[in-house]
């Protein structure tokens, strides 16, 4: 072994990562606002960096299979009727089936506009609604 290494036992590690626990831990209390990186970004150039460093190194088999959950869960099998309702009427408004108007069945007003199924069992029939009047449907207040 080279001189000047110095090789931690794994009882040596064991009282290291013991003695850094909750309240010794420096960062221990320290979310939101309190984190140091609070609010900060990286640049661009220092993700470019930190991109190209991991380059080449495998990724842990727990992480891949994260990732390939989640990306699943994209694409699952709808599980129950409103899934399967909300999937058809975005893939006809993709599609151009059934085009978003610009203002609200109800109140005629103008910005985001929602489709509100009144009966899943039909996804292309949708009253097109602005939040305010799609919030006073579901409450019953219409």
């Amino acid at each position: 072994m080279p001189s000047g290494v110095y090789v931690r036992t794994e009882e040596h590690k064991r009282h290291i990562s013991e003695s850094l626990k909750g309240e010794n831990n420096g960062m221990y209390g320290k979310s939101g606002e309190k984190h140091p990186m609070y609010g900060k970004h990286w640049s661009e150039e220092h993700n470019r960096k930190i991109s190209e460093s991991k380059k080449g190194i495998p990724m842990p088999e727990e992480s891949i299979q994260k990732m390939r959950d989640s990306w699943l869960d994209c694409y699952r099998a709808p599980t129950d009727i409103k899934d399967r309702c909300h999937r058809v009427y975005v893939n006809a408004l993709k599609d151009g089936i059934i085009t978003r108007p610009s203002i609200c069945e109800l109140c005629h007003s103008c910005g985001r506009i929602i489709g509100h199924h009144e009966d899943y069992n039909k996804p292309i029939d949708v009253l097109w609604l602005c939040d305010s009047c799609h919030k006073k449907v579901h409450h019953g207040s219409f």
